[in-house]
């Protein structure tokens, strides 16, 4: 990107991008920086150097936000005799200090921008859990800037919704809604809502001013581009990595497919849409820290399960949850395995035994496997009645312990 610039070429203008602007207009601010420095023994060496620094800051915000939800968590769980006592000063420590000591995060910052639109999430859930009318607010600016730099962020938009009081039922509808002394339930959700579209359009629409047409150039290369290691790259029988087969220049190409899929997708989208909203309508107890948390894992990890494809630095996401919601063994287990499972797939097989398919298959199942039962786990924490709630645990603690014992023979096999 930064060598086309010279060329006449500005993202959102002549060059399609597969990303949405934040993130193009930080990087190539970067590279613009980095241009002015000689080079030394290595050309890219000042802009890894900077634009790694500029990572770093983000996930040390990262890591900051982790120990204050984990502390959060903590000190709700001291005050209930329903969960797990862990006490209240050590829990965001715990989860603070397992991030920092998984393997991906730092595998990640190494290579991707993965950190940059993971800060704007775990910002957008700190601050909506503040109990200030400034929190919510704020939370609805970082959503914004998390969209404009990974589209996963509209997930937060409906967590806020029920975490601010609009209940999904016709009493609360009559009750509260329209109670003209007590308009905070509606008014809130409604105002985050605009907030997230006026920070979303007021800070992209100067990125693709020149060219409109282009601000839906990262919804439109999803839908025409392969699948890439996932169960729908395997139905589909690819067995490359997420390259998108069109030059960035070639605007011509975004009308078209870029790959002849099998897969009836508008059904699978019906199928994952009403799936999200029977988990999203159930009762939970959204007066819970552990709730919007837990719920925004189960959304994060349901859309992987739907996406097109798989990158390693996507696994940054996982760990993080299971940092906050499983800082035990089994979650160290699990976190431990798919890197192994990322290793595996992304250097093994798709560098040095590119044709031995078999590889990408295994891998794909068992962290396929693994995200389902994660969010078997997390909905286990927050689901309506302790019967129900202690089934799907131990559902998922025998089918998480299962899946990496299989991995592991399977492996040495």
């Amino acid at each position: 990107w930064g060598q086309l610039v010279p060329m006449g070429y500005r993202a959102y203008d002549n060059l399609w991008t597969a990303y949405p602007p934040l993130f193009p207009a930080l990087m190539l601010t970067v590279f613009e920086l980095s241009s002015r420095i000689p080079a030394w023994i290595e050309p890219r060496l000042a802009f890894h150097v900077l634009f790694g620094f500029t990572l770093l800051i983000f996930e040390s915000g990262n890591l900051i936000l982790i120990y204050r939800l984990g502390n959060r968590l903590g000190r709700e769980e001291a005050r209930s005799d329903t969960l797990p006592t862990v006490s209240a000063f050590t829990s965001g420590l715990i989860s603070a200090s397992l991030y920092a000591l998984f393997f991906v995060p730092v595998y990640t910052l190494l290579g991707w921008f993965e950190p940059m639109p993971l800060f704007f999430m775990l910002l957008g859930l700190e601050l909506l859990l503040v109990n200030r009318s400034w929190g919510w607010t704020g939370s609805a600016v970082a959503a914004g800037l998390g969209f404009l730099t990974k589209l996963t962020h509209m997930l937060l938009v409906p967590i806020a919704i029920r975490w601010l009081g609009a209940k999904l039922n016709w009493q609360a509808f009559r009750e509260e809604w329209f109670n003209r002394k007590s308009p905070g339930y509606i008014g809130r959700a409604v105002l985050y809502v605009i907030l997230f579209f006026a920070v979303v359009i007021a800070v992209g629409y100067p990125f693709v001013r020149a060219n409109p047409a282009l601000a839906f150039s990262s919804f439109t290369i999803q839908g025409i581009r392969p699948p890439w290691q996932s169960v729908w790259a395997i139905v589909d029988g690819f067995y490359g990595y997420g390259l998108v087969p069109l030059d960035m220049r070639n605007l011509d190409g975004l009308s078209g497919p870029l790959w002849s899929t099998r897969i009836p997708w508008s059904a699978v989208g019906l199928i994952f849409v009403a799936l999200y909203l029977w988990l999203y309508t159930r009762r939970y107890d959204w007066e819970l820290v552990r709730t919007p948390i837990a719920f925004s894992g189960v959304s994060i990890l349901l859309l992987f399960l739907y996406s097109k494809g798989w990158s390693p630095q996507f696994l940054l996401w996982v760990v993080v949850y299971i940092a906050l919601l499983m800082p035990n063994f089994r979650g160290v287990l699990i976190a431990v395995f798919l890197s192994v499972a990322n290793f595996v797939e992304a250097d093994l097989f798709l560098i040095l035994l590119p044709d031995e398919h078999w590889i990408m298959v295994g891998t794909v199942l068992a962290r396929t496997a693994l995200i389902v039962l994660l969010i078997v786990e997390f909905l286990s924490q927050i689901w309506p009645g302790e019967r129900r709630r202690s089934s799907l645990s131990q559902l998922a603690k025998v089918g998480s312990y299962s899946v990496v014992g299989l991995g592991i023979v399977a492996a040495i096999v």
